[in-house]
Parts: structure tokens; C-alpha cells; sequence
């Protein structure tokens, strides 16, 4: 795989104002802004589109920690101090933008850009800051015909931010499995309209209510009657599918075996389909959890973890599979306890593994610790 010789003379004159650590870094990534001032659906789903299709791509880098899209949104999205000051010049106001990502997310880079459509032309820019020094980088420009080469301009996008953040070397990043995973995410499908249906049926999954299930089922439908072979949204559905006949196994009564069954079926497709996809292998391991095949569960999630040992629902699945009698999570120095804690530093309101953790430590009888996980977690979702 070929690059122009303009990207190397980029990624040259980038990596010197970076240095390369080896640590890991928390990076968040917004939704683009559409330059283009008409309403267009399809254009508005692909702002979005481009923040997950970046978050998912570059999940599969070793040392990226990609913050939660609903965090995201809560602590810099829906700030209106956020909203002026991003993209601006202003010392005060980018400092102020620091401020608010160290204070709530510890992040430790923002990506984010902009697009413009004129013909069949797209245009796709990406910037970052460093949240430590407040350093703004013009990481990448990239351009083509548009839908036609939507997926390699994200691709060729989020592999010169690799470059750029990382510190590493292109010729590396080439032949790295990361970077083939990163590749092979971004080109799940080929079809846009299917890429589409998928970012519509991401944005009703994420809100992770029964009500909305639904309707992310309807959309990933969608996606694949375009595209049958969309490993992706076999995945997504699967997960949804899950969760969907858990929440009907315990909190509703419904008849949940119909569900759940269809959660496996449809993430052992995924599988199928792309063995190197993490997201894959993690909406199967969820899937045998909430069946009550554990043995099947512990496969499919170790294989998950070794594509992303940072995923924090990766761990959540992995903590609770060794949750015996409920009594290890809650028990320092047991390996159940290591990942779920590790998880919590992740996303820390991960609310699941809030509540696991709550309910371990519950089991245990420690009251107090018990009673202020529980807190937390009302505190995240007071629906809960």
C-alpha cells in the first residue's frame, strides 16, 4: 500500500513538534462541522458519521484511549463556553477549553474539523490540540469525489492523525496490524448509503433504552439490506439484541429467548465476516454472557481483548465473567476486581460497570463503599 510522497513530507514536518513517549493518550473526537449552510440530511449524518468512523478506526491503536461520545457530549458538547471556544484564536477562551476537557474528561487531545461539499467534490480538514500545551496542529487535508471515495479519504484521515499524535513512523504504520484493523473498520462496507443507515441506527443503540431499541434494529436493517456483508451493523444489531433480551430477562418479564437467541446468531455473523473487528468478537461475547454460555462468553472476549485491551466495556465483560458468586469484583487483588477498576479509569461513568461493581461490593457487605458506588451512580443516570 502506496502513499504519495506529499503525506511522508507531512508526517516528517509533524513529528518533530510531537515527540513520542510511549504512553497512552485519551483522545477525544467531536463531530465535524458542515460548512455547507443548506439542510442536508445525508451531510448532517456524515458530521456525525466522521466522529465515530475516527473514534472506531482509531480504538484500534494500542497507546488511544478514544472518550466515550455520550461524555463527550455532556461535559464539552452541550457547554456553551465549549461551543465558542473551539476553533478559536483566543488565548483565554482555548485555555478556558483546556480547563473543561482536563477538569471532566482527563483528556489529553481533541480532534476535530470541518467539511465542504461543492459538486461532486469533498473537502475534509482535521485539527488537534494539545491539551497540555494548547498547541492547535493542522493535522490533515484531504479531498475527492464525493460519495465515491468517502471511505478512503476517512481512512487516509485517520491515518495521518496516527502519524501525527503518535509519533510514529509511516512505514511502520503500513505494515502494522493496527493499522490493516483501522483500515478494515473504516471499509466495513463500501456502500454509503448502508454507512448511512448504520451512523442513524448508532445514534438510537447509543441511547441504550428499550424504548429505542426499536429503532436502531429498523436502521441496521436498513444497512444491510444494501449491504448484507456489513460486519458492522451485524454487530451493532447483535449488541442491541442483547442488551434488549437482558433488560426483558430481568427487569421487564418478557419472553427474552427469541431476542437473545437472534443476538448470537447475529454477532457470530459479524464474526464471520471480519475476524480481525473487535467491536465484532465484543458484541458476540456480550451476546453468550446474556445467554448464559460463559465458557463461549470467556472465548469470545479474550479474543476481543487481544485486538483492544482498552476497551472499557471489553473489560466490563471480562470483570464479570470472573465475578464468582458475585464476590470478586469487590474484592482487591482478584483479577475480576483489576478490570473492572481498570475499566472505571477508563470511562469512569460507564454505568453498567458502575453498577456491577456496586452490586459486588453489596454482596460483600461492605455498606459504605457499597452505598457510595450506588451514589455514583444515580449521580451518572438518575433514571437508573
Amino acid at each position: 500500500m502506496k502513499k504519495p510522497a506529499f503525506f511522508l513530507m507531512i508526517c516528517l514536518m509533524l513529528l518533530p513538534s510531537l515527540g513520542y513517549s510511549g504512553r497512552s493518550f485519551k483522545i477525544i473526537v467531536l463531530p465535524f462541522d458542515k460548512i455547507n449552510k443548506e439542510k442536508n440530511l445525508e451531510l448532517e449524518t456524515l458530521s456525525i458519521g466522521i466522529s465515530e468512523t475516527l473514534s472506531g478506526a482509531l480504538s484500534n491503536i494500542k497507546n488511544f484511549i478514544i472518550i466515550d461520545a455520550n461524555r463527550v457530549k455532556k461535559y464539552l458538547l452541550a457547554n456553551a463556553e465549549f461551543s465558542q471556544a473551539i476553533g478559536s484564536s483566543d488565548e483565554k477562551i482555548l485555555n478556558r477549553l483546556r480547563d473543561i476537557t482536563r477538569d471532566k474528561l482527563d483528556g489529553d487531545y481533541i480532534i476535530y474539523g470541518s467539511f465542504y461539499k461543492i459538486a461532486n467534490q469533498i473537502k475534509f480538514e482535521a485539527k488537534f490540540i494539545n491539551v497540555e500545551n494548547g498547541k492547535v496542529l493542522n493535522a490533515a487535508s484531504v479531498n475527492g469525489v464525493y460519495p465515491d471515495r468517502i471511505f478512503d479519504l476517512q481512512d487516509e484521515l485517520a491515518k495521518r492523525l496516527v502519524v501525527a499524535i503518535n509519533g510514529g513512523d509511516e512505514k511502520k504504520l503500513d505494515l502494522s496490524d493496527a493499522a490493516r484493523n483501522m483500515e478494515e473498520y473504516i471499509n466495513s462496507t463500501k456502500n454509503y448509503s448502508a454507512y448511512q443507515y448504520y451512523i442513524q441506527a448508532r445514534q438510537e443503540h447509543m441511547k441504550y433504552t428499550i424504548k429505542d431499541y426499536p429503532r436502531a434494529i429498523e436502521l441496521y436493517k436498513k444497512a444491510l439490506a444494501v449491504d448484507p456483508n456489513y460486519a458492522l451493523s451485524w454487530a451493532g444489531m447483535s449488541e442491541v439484541h442483547a442488551l434488549w433480551g437482558w433488560d426483558l430477562k430481568t427487569n421487564f418479564g418478557g419472553n427474552s429467548k427469541p431476542v437473545l437467541d437472534l443476538s448470537i446468531q447475529e454477532g457470530q455473523k459479524a464474526v464471520q465476516l471480519n475476524p480481525n473487528l473487535y467491536h465484532a468478537y465484543k458484541a458476540l461475547a456480550r451476546a453468550y454472557q446474556c445467554n448464559s454460555q460463559f465458557d463461549k462468553a470467556n472465548e469470545a472476549v479474550d479474543r476481543a481483548y487481544s485486538l483492544n485491551s482498552q476497551d472499557p466495556e471489553i473489560l466490563l465483560v471480562k470483570a464479570s465473567l470472573c465475578n464468582y458468586d458475585y464476590k470478586e469484583m469487590g474484592t482487591p487483588g482478584k483479577e475480576s476486581n483489576k478490570l473492572i477498576l481498570e475499566s472505571l479509569k477508563i470511562n469512569p461513568e460507564l454505568v453498567q460497570a458502575r453498577f456491577e461493581y456496586a452490586y459486588s461490593l453489596d454482596t460483600l457487605k461492605k455498606n459504605n463503599e457499597a452505598l457510595a458506588e450506588y451514589e455514583k451512580v444515580l449521580a451518572i443516570n438518575p433514571a437508573t
